[in-house]
């Protein structure tokens, strides 16, 4: 958020660490409010920010749509994609 001091955004991002997130609901107005804030510092941007990490998704119902979207936007920041249907 603008204007945040270092160590508050530190603090916010290590909430996220090991977290299981089901719903809008377990997240705070503050969560909420960072999370829209440090996404807008990807917006335009095409630079290959997972370059060398390989990321898997697992999809137990045929969606095709759904599974190529998700594999083209990580394509498109530079990672490798071991994708899986069940």
């Amino acid at each position: 958020m603008p204007g945040m001091a270092p160590a508050a955004a530190n603090d916010l991002r290590e909430r996220f660490r090991g977290r299981h997130i089901i719903s809008m609901n377990d997240f705070s107005r503050e969560e909420v409010e960072f999370i829209l804030a440090e996404s807008a510092r990807f917006e335009g941007n095409r630079a290959p920010v997972l370059q060398g990490q390989v990321l898997s998704t697992a999809f137990f119902e045929p969606s095709t749509r759904t599974r190529l979207s998700f594999e083209a936007a990580m394509a498109q920041l530079g990672e490798a994609n071991v994708g899986a249907v069940f």
